[in-house]
């Protein structure tokens, strides 16, 4: 969903959500057991601001994606996110 930021076209809020599916090897984590592997199943949410140039056909975007794993090694995600510079096409 991307909503208007400030009053402005350039700027614009965006949020969202999804889900993941991980595996990987115990000897990969620091929390895991060794030798062990793991599947984990969670949901994802994204917030965040980007801004269109209209000069060039650019946009950055910085954003916060929580996450929350059901299955596996289960739990609150807090720390991700992302800053994207994406080429447009117009």
């Amino acid at each position: 969903m991307h909503y208007p930021a400030f009053d402005t076209k350039e700027f614009y809020w965006y949020w969202g959500g999804g889900g993941h599916v991980g595996f990987w090897n115990g000897n990969d984590a620091v929390w895991a057991d060794d030798n062990k592997s793991y599947t984990i199943i969670g949901a994802d949410g994204i917030l965040g601001l980007e801004y269109n140039f209209d000069e060039i056909p650019l946009n950055i975007s910085l954003d916060w994606q929580p996450a929350i794993n059901f299955v596996g090694h289960s739990g609150f995600w807090f720390d991700g996110g992302g800053l994207s510079i994406r080429y447009l096409f117009r």
